[in-house]
């Protein structure tokens, strides 16, 4: 055709030559014919470089069912094949054209090794006995538009390689299969735009990388498959549905673990997402939502989302909801890191998970956030924040049990960590008998450890609310937990301006409620600031309540066990039980000190209800603190308490104002500056009966329009003390012979 042309137009320059006139317009279609000419040279030159080579079902038969490609170029499937190709060479381009591989029981379809430029797209693979494509020891590998299905290991295998892109694949496992994707000792992955379902997994991880760095993940989803597998540990993948091990940067974006099943009779530990060994990895907007654990597992762990032994993780957005077990004989975990340290929770759920304990021999619970610590970590923090701990549930906690746990807990602590702007509300236990806890926010030592500490724990501007059912419901507890002769230690916690209200039990316990005497356990420096503890008690099998509750009961000294505790600016009101209620219940405790805080409204129905009480406290104070319609005390003290100030606080409207009780002992305290007014029985009592050494002093007080104003039961000494006849009530048999009393006003 170019020659053709070219005569034309060198006849065409002969005949216009002749005319001078006509000379410009002759060069200008000259011109645009060379401009004509070099175009059409380009596009066939074009056509022939891209020219793709046709495979057909013939010359695989004719290479016995495994087609050798040895040469750089496009190649394309004319129609649907049976057997193998071997990309043996780089720059090999293969376009399957919406044809089909059927690897007929072949290993692999499609083996590429150390070759370069390698891509494969638009087509189907199916029926290897390993893996759909193998790719080893290449780079620059792009692998799209696949549908991968009934493969009996994995779908995607790439070792020892560079440089990869895999996108908008289809991988189905038809209740066959392994994996959809497997990377081993790879750098620089992206996939993208990724499907994996219908695998029956009991191997490796459905999605797995191992010893990779550099990798993003994004949109991808793992669902309707089922893991099975008879046991495996912590670190075992194949109990995994997406696992990274041994990895550095590993982005997880929009990953969907969803509507799987685990299925299994072993003892295993299940994880959606597993990170193990692995570095500054992160995940974000990421789901394990609707996955079912069948029903009477005998198994342990079920993690949604497991970082083990790793650092630098930031996990932001990702969910872990409305997973459900059956009869559990386990823990279900939404985000679950063991021994890992420098980790951000920001954004994440775990809401609306359910599970069954009806089985008394059960050990059944669903764990939101667990910071679990079994080894000697470095001291920086780990950070949650603006996290969901909500509406989780577990059902029929079963009658007769003795040593079988039920337990739910939305934050649980074991190191150094930072709680900023999270919810842990509304979780319960359903017709639960006996050791069953809810909890919404959890700081602990470790049970059994030989020495166990968690220190510089803040929690701020959260709220753990309405968590009921079983024998204890708690908003914040705070408890060394540790095992009969260990050593543990909780320190420097501070909870500040967070509401826990409406628990079944408590809104915050500090101390060792779950410990048995003896034990060398110490609890120390935790400060509770700008709280509201409201309407807690009346939702759990303990008839028993308190707002706040700071416990040091077994210790066997009080000095350095349970101490330095602040409570300030605090709300505790409308605590109610069925037998005993505290505002703010101190037992066993050293250095506590209650400031500008108000407590009131506390009741029990046929029962003992306080504002404050002191149980057997030394070197505390009370200041500035109101305390007024409670159903008994407004404070009160019982036990041997010593060293104690009350100063400048008010009792209203309780039945007395601030009481020592009868067969108890105040000694070298202050009681000054406080108002008692419009108490019923009366503003201040001290009922002791046991002698009292000349060390307790109540001073410049008042009392208006209490029962009684002032009742001081026989043998108290007091200093400076002013109290007008028609007010001052003895115990038959009383002393009179008091010092001269002054500075107290009574009316």
């Amino acid at each position: 055709m170019k020659t053709t042309l070219l005569a034309v137009v060198t006849a065409l320059s002969v005949t216009q030559a002749a005319s001078a006139d006509s000379s410009k317009s002759i060069k200008r279609e000259l011109h645009a014919i060379n401009q004509k000419l070099n175009l059409l040279g380009k596009i066939s030159h074009t056509q022939v470089k891209m020219a793709p080579k046709p495979i057909t079902q013939k010359q695989v038969h004719e290479a016995g069912g495994t087609l050798i490609l040895t040469c750089p170029g496009d190649y394309c499937l004319e129609e649907n094949i049976c057997g193998t190709l071997v990309l043996d060479a780089d720059s090999i381009c293969l376009d399957l054209c919406c044809h089909t591989i059927n690897a007929h029981e072949h290993p692999h379809a499609i083996i590429a090794h150390g070759h370069q430029g390698i891509k494969v797209f638009d087509g189907r693979i199916i029926n290897s006995t390993n893996a759909a494509i193998l790719v080893e020891d290449s780079s620059a590998v792009e692998l799209f538009k696949l549908v991968l299905s009934d493969n009996a290991m994995d779908g995607i295998r790439i070792t020892g390689s560079l440089d990869l892109n895999v996108h908008d694949v289809d991988s189905i496992g038809d209740a066959r299969g392994e994996r959809a994707l497997w990377f081993d000792t790879c750098e620089n992955i992206t996939v993208n735009h990724v499907n994996a379902s219908g695998y029956l997994s009991t191997l490796g991880a459905i999605v797995q990388l191992d010893s990779c760095n550099a990798a993003l993940i994004q949109d991808v989803d793992v669902v309707n498959n089922t893991k099975s597998a008879a046991f495996g540990g912590s670190f075992d993948i194949s109990t995994m549905f997406v696992s990274a091990n041994a990895c550095t940067g590993v982005d997880l974006v929009h990953v969907k673990v969803n509507n799987n099943t685990i299925s299994t009779t072993g003892s295993p530990r299940f994880s959606g997402i597993g990170f193990i060994f692995s570095d500054s990895c992160t995940l974000n907007e990421c789901q394990v939502n609707s996955n079912n654990i069948a029903a009477n597992i005998d198994g342990e762990l079920y993690r949604m989302v497991f970082i083990g032994r790793s650092s630098n993780f930031t996990i932001t957005k990702c969910q872990a909801n409305s997973n459900t077990g059956g009869v559990m004989l386990g823990d279900l975990r939404g985000f679950s890191p063991l021994d890992s340290s420098n980790l951000v929770f920001d954004g994440c759920q775990v809401n609306k998970n359910h599970t069954d304990a009806s089985d008394p021999s059960a050990n059944a619970g669903i764990l939101g956030i667990f910071l679990q610590n079994t080894d000697v970590l470095p001291a920086e923090p780990n950070i949650i924040r603006n996290c969901q701990v909500n509406f989780n549930r577990i059902d029929d906690g079963g009658a007769g049990r003795i040593d079988t746990e039920g337990v739910i807990a939305g934050i649980i602590v074991q190191r150094s960590a930072i709680v900023d702007h999270c919810q842990s509300s509304n979780n319960s236990i359903g017709t639960a008998d006996v050791i069953q806890y809810v909890e919404g926010l959890i700081a602990y030592g470790l049970p059994g450890a030989t020495t166990s500490s968690v220190e510089n724990v803040i929690i701020s501007n959260c709220s753990f609310n309405n968590n009921t059912g079983g024998e204890l419901g708690i908003g914040i507890v705070i408890d060394p937990f540790s095992s009969d002769g260990d050593v543990a230690s909780i320190a420097n916690i501070t909870i500040s301006n967070c509401s826990a209200s409406s628990n079944g039990t408590y809104g915050i316990s500090a101390g060792k409620f779950f410990q048995l005497p003896p034990d060398d356990s110490l609890l120390r420096n935790i400060e509770i600031t700008d709280c509201i503890c409201n309407k807690n008690g009346n939702g759990s099998l303990i008839p028993d309540a308190a707002g706040i509750f700071i416990d040091g009961v077994g210790v066997l000294t009080i000095e350095d066990t349970v101490s330095n505790i602040l409570i300030k600016n605090c709300q505790v009101y409308d605590t109610a039980s069925i037998l005993s209620a505290n505002g703010i219940r101190v037992r066993r405790a050293n250095n506590v000190v209650i400031e500008n805080s108000n407590v009131f409204n506390t009741t029990a129905d046929g029962g003992q209800a306080h504002g404050i009480l002191f149980d057997n406290v030394t070197n505390s104070k009370i200041i500035r603190t109101q305390v007024h319609g409670n159903q008994n005390n407004g404070v009160e003290l019982v036990g041997d308490n010593s060293n104690i100030m009350i100063l400048n606080s008010i009792a209203i409207d309780n039945d007395k104002g601030f009481s020592v009780a009868r067969d108890s002992s105040l000694t070298a305290a202050i009681i000054q500056g406080n108002r008692a007014l419009d108490n019923t029985s009366v503003g201040f009592e001290h009922a002791t009966l046991s002698p009292q050494p000349f060390d307790t002093a109540y001073l410049n007080n008042y009392a208006q329009n209490n029962g009684v104003n002032y009742s001081i039961s026989n043998y108290i000494q007091v200093v400076d003390y002013s109290i007008p006849t028609a007010v001052y009530t003895l115990e038959p048999n009383g002393a009179t012979d008091f010092p001269t009393l002054a500075n107290v006003s009574a009316t």
